[in-house]
């Protein structure tokens, strides 16, 4: 599976802090520009990101890979995170 499911979404000042899940035997990787960034998952899956955001942008774009290099891209818009 390369789905990527979010579990806590939290704007913080500049930021987003996510905790989410992929199935564990994937690589979670985030765009970076021109760039993909691996975010750490551990054995069951879980990761934590911080993502600090421009206000002009609205979004990232998260890569999930299996290890057959099938690829799905997963879109997160800043814009539905609440603010604390």
């Amino acid at each position: 599976m390369l789905d990527l499911r979010t579990i806590s979404e939290t704007r913080r000042g500049t930021a987003i802090y996510l905790v989410g899940q992929v199935d564990s035997a994937n690589t979670l990787l985030r765009e970076y520009g021109d760039e993909l960034v691996e975010i750490p998952v551990d054995r069951s899956g879980f990761f934590e990101a911080t993502i600090p955001f421009d206000e002009a942008r609205d979004g990232v774009v998260f890569v999930v890979r299996n290890a057959m290099g099938e690829t799905r891209l997963h879109e997160f818009t800043f814009n539905r995170v609440p603010r604390y």
